[in-house]
């Protein structure tokens, strides 16, 4: 990377040591231009600001910057490639020098992530302790189904738990409830459980049916949460159970993507 200022922003984008700030701030011009998804400003400080929010300094010292590139309107364009399993592609930045090589115009765009290739289903042990804990956590999952009226219905269901690698399984308290009523035209059902605040976001697709056998209805019923055993201690509501087809989304390990048939 030949022009001093670039590598200036890229350095303090990857670390921002007070360094490498001090050094990209005798690049930048005072009346420095900023356009970026986390805020428009001027200045030296809009620029700090960009560097430092907390999208960028999850993102920048991960990527992999390419050469500048002649771009549209006279800027010069970086690209910053993530990691294959990051949510976000990368950042690309687009920058105006002037005559004396100063910065006078940043242009930062998020990059979509790349496509993910289906990964063969198997629900780990994170996945079922996600589930198990989502009640306690202020997280429950909310359940998708359509109705007898063909209409989508959403509800929180807190009894969700892993079965096994491909199955997931809830308890309902109500044997007269729209979900039942609804699965046997159309037992597709959709699953969302989201913890913003830890970035994690799973969202599975499946067929639900009503187990009547003894063995799996208890298993359902114990592996519910206790309030929701003590609310139908007569237990008088079913087990349904759900053969996963597809899982998207994020845990601990990054991107998820998993199908009962990759391919």
């Amino acid at each position: 990377m030949k022009e001093p200022a670039l590598e200036a922003l890229t350095t303090a984008l990857t670390d921002p040591t007070p360094e490498a700030m001090d050094t990209l701030r005798s690049r930048l011009r005072a009346d420095v231009q900023v356009f970026a998804p986390f805020g428009v400003g001027k200045g030296v400080e809009a620029v700090e600001s960009l560097i430092t929010h907390p999208t960028v300094r999850r993102l920048a010292p991960h990527l992999t910057w390419s050469a500048p590139a002649p771009g549209d309107g006279g800027l010069l364009t970086l690209t910053g490639v993530s990691p294959p399993q990051s949510p976000v592609g990368g950042l690309r930045v687009g920058v105006r020098l002037d005559d004396d090589g100063r910065i006078g115009r940043i242009e930062q765009d998020l990059l979509p992530a790349a496509p993910q290739e289906a990964a063969p289903l198997a629900l780990t042990d994170e996945h079922k302790r996600l589930l198990d804990e989502s009640l306690s956590n202020g997280t429950p999952v909310l359940v998708v189904y359509v109705d007898d009226g063909g209409r989508p219905r959403l509800s929180y269901r807190a009894t969700v738990q892993v079965l096994g690698p491909d199955r997931i399984g809830m308890w309902i308290r109500d044997p007269n409830g729209g979900l039942l009523r609804a699965l046997p035209a159309n037992p597709e059902l959709s699953f969302f459980y989201g913890d913003r605040p830890k970035g994690v976001t799973l969202q599975f697709w499946g067929r639900g049916r009503v187990a009547d056998d003894p063995a799996t209805r208890d298993g359902v019923y114990d592996g519910s949460p206790e309030i929701e055993r003590t609310m139908d201690w007569r237990k008088q509501g079913v087990a349904v159970v759900v053969d996963v087809d597809r899982v998207e989304g994020r845990d601990s390990t990054g991107r998820v993507l998993m199908a009962r048939d990759p391919h």
